[in-house]
Order: C-alpha cells, then structure tokens, then sequence
C-alpha cells in the first residue's frame, strides 16, 4: 500500500521511531522517507505530530489526575522496558542464526557426502 499523503508518512514514521523508544526528528524522518530531500516539508508534520502527542498526555493527565512528573517518568520507564525488549529479541535472533549455521555446518557435509555416493 503506497501512502501519498505527507503528513500521513511522517506520522507512521514518527510512530514507529516512538513504538521503538526512539524520538523521532526531522533529519531521522527524512532517512526513512528518501522521496523526501526538503527538511522544511516535513518539519510542519513533525511538530503537528509532537503536538498530537502532548495533547494525547494532557488528556491521560487529566482523565487519570497524574502529575506530568508521573507521566514523565511512566514514558520512560516504559521507553527503557521496550528498548531492553527488543534488545533481547536481537539477542534471541542472533543466538537462533548461529545455531543455524552451526547445524548447516554439520548437515551440508553430510548432505555433499551422501550424494556423491550416490552419484
């Protein structure tokens, strides 16, 4: 599915780089969308972004009454679990590749061996 519209771009960008633990910002949304050159373009989606994202933690604040300090740390703390998350799943890819290749190592010889017998 190709998405035309800007703002629509720059906000799944902006949330994937948020759902990552990362802040998103001009020059990194502009990495991920190498169509567009101009910084000034996506600036003005950037910051409606942002913005959509602050009135999304006042209404948390008010509807829960927690302090800003409160949310503060909340989305911390949760931005570290989720970066220590995909940490481990990186580890958990990396450990699954090389048993991979230890079992490729193990089986291609014996696969090359046998054929040749039976050639």
């Amino acid at each position: 599915m190709v998405i035309k519209d800007l703002r629509q771009q720059v906000f799944l960008v902006c949330e994937k780089f948020h759902d990552q633990g990362n802040k998103p910002s001009v020059r990194r949304v502009r990495d991920e969308l190498p169509e567009q050159h101009s910084i000034s373009t996506i600036h003005p989606h950037l910051k409606a972004w942002l913005e959509s994202q602050e009135a999304e933690r006042d209404r948390i604040r008010q509807t829960y009454q927690c302090s800003g300090a409160f949310m503060d740390a909340l989305a911390s703390e949760t931005g570290a679990l989720i970066k220590n998350a995909i940490k481990q799943e990186k580890e958990q890819i990396e450990a699954f590749r090389s048993l991979i290749e230890e079992a490729n190592n193990v089986t291609l010889p014996f696969i090359d061996q046998t054929s040749r017998e039976f050639s």
